[in-house]
């Protein structure tokens, strides 16, 4: 799939949101770096992530629908090594594991001694 990015608006909070001209697709971007200085992007609320927090970290040389776990450069995990590639705990997804550890199932009234 061909796709061609361009830069609408910049939001709130300072990510750029850019268009695809030939899907009209929108997806939400920042810029970031390593720590040893290799430039990479990080797409929020991702279709295609493959991460629980919805983050897309990927090289803007890199084909569509491609993510980075590890820099090219230092080979460190990208969560640890890029600021804002960190994983983040979905308030959604963390009830939804609490709920599954706490809640007991409810004795029934045949189950009383």
């Amino acid at each position: 799939m061909n796709t061609d990015w361009q830069t609408k608006t910049i939001a709130p909070n300072g990510h750029l949101v850019q268009v695809d001209c030939n899907s009209g697709a929108e997806r939400h971007i920042q810029h970031a770096s390593c720590k040893c200085g290799q430039a990479m992007l990080i797409e929020f609320d991702a279709k295609y992530s493959g991460r629980h927090d919805r983050k897309r970290v990927f090289y803007a040389d890199s084909p569509d629908n491609l993510s980075a776990f590890r820099c090219r450069g230092c080979h460190e995990p990208v969560s640890d090594c890029v600021p804002g590639a960190n994983y983040e705990v979905r308030s959604n997804y963390n009830s939804m594991i609490k709920r599954r550890v706490i809640q007991q199932p409810k004795p029934r009234c045949c189950d009383r001694v």
